[in-house]
């Protein structure tokens, strides 16, 4: 499904998170708390460029402030082609791995230790024109 039709819903706090097509006809979405991307109008006005940005930002923002169980994110987003076609190609395919602490646990010895400070920014839903 392209981004421009992908509605994402997800219930904070859980692995509960989809990607249904906008408009909703067949209520998918119902018994998710949170919707996200197509199903805002200022979203679809978007170039599509802007599009692809706002849905990684957005994926990400459930993730780090919604607490949205990340693995369970990046399974949602594969129905997603421009995720699909932005993501490395070890990733295309669901992932099985549990996820502690921000990292993967995984028979790799790779390990991400960068910790960067962030600014508060605009957490409201004005997208850039």
């Amino acid at each position: 499904m392209k981004v421009k039709e992908a509605m994402l819903v997800y219930n904070p706090g859980t692995d509960q998170v989809t990607v249904v097509p906008w408009p909703d006809y067949e209520h998918l979405s119902r018994g998710y708390l949170c919707s996200e991307l197509a199903c805002f109008r200022d979203f679809k006005e978007l170039k599509k460029t802007m599009q692809k940005m706002v849905m990684f930002v957005t994926a990400y923002q459930a993730i780090v402030r919604e607490e949205v169980d990340p693995k369970a994110m990046h399974n949602a987003m594969l129905s997603i082609d421009e995720y699909r076609e932005h993501i490395a190609p070890d990733m295309q395919r669901p992932l099985k791995e549990k996820i502690w602490m921000g990292t993967w646990e995984t028979t790799r010895e790779h390990r991400c230790d960068c910790h960067h400070k962030r600014d508060s920014g605009n957490q409201g839903r004005d997208f850039p024109k």
